[in-house]
């Protein structure tokens, strides 16, 4: 039985009807080399029950303590039957990318239950004829609570499900470990065992917690980010939509910043898509807006130590300048000064300082940080994550394509997730349906803004013609 760390408690309580708060992974597979060619529900099951054991978030549900008195606890869950996670969405007919993406937003809108471990699968087919996709693929739709993982620990469960190859050796169904359970009189009796010391603790760590906060405001200065459409009360509506671009055309974009990353060209796209759509709506702010960017603090990616090992920083998007490369040296520039700023502050020391915080006062904060637009800190979020380039396979069939999605909150109106994976990065947005109605128009503008990227790279890379 472990106790969840602080951050990780503030994404449960953080959670809403409205505003659920898990991660989600769209995953494209051809089953050509799959036995006999397909893929069934079955198989994904008895996949997962070989592997659980893995994976802790697969086979751990949560142990509350009454009135939350105290952080919840992950305990094995001992009727634990991933038949109950696994559910099957047949597409309507043509079976496109717009319905693909529809059945998406609407798997995705509905939060997970908590009588269980936090996750589901989604087997969805009917896929028809979409761009780059192979004949008769499937997609697998898998979600997890983020207070179980982050981005990186996403990665860590997707390597433990899959193979290097098709063709694998059956490996036995391991027994789960069982646990003592504590009933809710020891819970109650922990926790308020735990108050007693909890004004010794708060003021041995009072002056750690304000050095912490001089040290990120003198790093950091905080300045609210320009209001605008994306910034207000989300609606429970969602709406999903992707791009994708071969990694060498990225690397090719780094050329036009010395010292750029292929980040800094994600964040430009992204920058330069939000400059197009507000500017349509005549409603683009004079200052630029700023994206959230998490930051990995993980020393190895096991899923047997899932959870969140995060940092953020706040980065400029170069909104308010027309030139795309211009856009990028801006941006590059802003995550230079970013990064610096991120590496003074100590993310686990924030996060033993945080332990300290009674339960009620966690769940007090991450509420009135979910729920209230005033508080947004950027204007968007926008997380890259490194996938594996080799191919994977699950069941035999190998994943072919792979989108992420991320939680939205009020102010926080679009998630936009960069995964790569096997020589190409898909750039998926996840937004509100009532603040980004056109998510269509938004992914163009997406398409727009690195097309113009490009052809800079293309035109800087081309040798340079005399004039006669």
């Amino acid at each position: 039985m472990d106790k969840l760390s602080a951050i990780d408690t503030s994404f449960l309580y953080a959670e809403t009807a409205r505003l659920p708060m898990h991660v989600a992974a769209l995953q494209i597979y051809d089953p050509v080399t799959a036995p006999e060619g397909r893929v069934a529900i079955a198989d994904i099951v008895l996949n997962v029950r070989r592997r659980a054991h893995r994976i802790d978030c697969f086979h751990r549900k949560l142990l509350e303590t009454p009135w939350n008195l105290d952080r919840p606890h992950w305990i094995n869950d001992r009727d634990f039957d991933p038949s109950q996670h696994v559910s099957s969405v047949l597409l309507p007919r043509p079976g496109g990318w717009p319905e693909l993406c529809e059945a998406v937003t609407r798997v995705a809108a509905q939060p997970l239950r908590r009588d269980r471990p936090l996750w589901e699968m989604h087997l969805i087919t009917g896929l028809g004829e979409i761009d780059n996709f192979p004949r008769g693929a499937f997609a697998i739709l898998t979600k997890i609570h983020h207070a179980a993982v982050d981005g990186v620990a996403g990665i860590a469960v997707t390597l433990a499900l899959h193979d290097l190859e098709p063709n694998t050796a059956d490996e036995p169904i391991p027994d789960m470990e069982a646990e003592r359970v504590p009933g809710p009189t020891d819970l109650v009796a922990q926790a308020l065992a735990q108050e007693w010391l909890r004004p010794a603790q708060l003021c041995l760590a009072w002056p750690e917690m304000a050095r912490m906060t001089a040290d990120s405001m003198a790093a950091r200065p905080f300045k609210p980010p320009p209001p605008t459409r994306f910034n207000r009360r989300v609606s429970g509506r969602r709406l999903f939509d992707a791009i994708r671009i071969p990694l060498d055309e990225l690397h090719a974009c780094r050329a036009l910043a010395d010292g750029a990353t292929v980040n800094d060209v994600v964040l430009a796209v992204v920058g330069g898509a939000m400059r197009r759509y507000l500017e349509f709506y005549e409603a683009l702010p004079s200052r630029p807006l700023t994206a959230m960017i998490p930051i990995s603090t993980r020393q190895d990616i096991s899923p047997k130590r899932a959870g969140n090992q995060i940092s953020q920083m706040i980065v400029g998007l170069g909104t308010d300048t027309r030139n795309a490369v211009d856009r990028l040296r801006a941006i590059h520039e802003s995550s230079v000064k970013a990064k610096a700023a991120a590496r003074s502050a100590d993310a686990a020391s924030l996060d033993e300082v945080a332990a300290f915080w009674p339960a009620p006062w966690l769940a007090f904060a991450a509420r009135n940080w979910s729920q209230s637009p005033g508080n947004t800190v950027a204007n968007t979020v926008i997380t890259n994550v490194k996938g594996p380039p080799m191919p994977f396979y699950m069941c035999g069939a190998k994943l072919v394509k792979a989108y992420g999605m991320g939680p939205l909150a009020d102010g926080w109106g679009t998630f936009h997730t960069a995964l790569s994976y096997c020589g190409e990065l898909t750039l998926s947005v996840l937004a509100c349906a009532k603040l980004v109605p056109d998510i269509e128009f938004y992914t163009e503008c997406l398409r727009a803004a690195y097309a113009e990227l490009s052809a800079a790279a293309q035109q800087a890379k081309a040798p340079d013609v005399a004039a006669p």
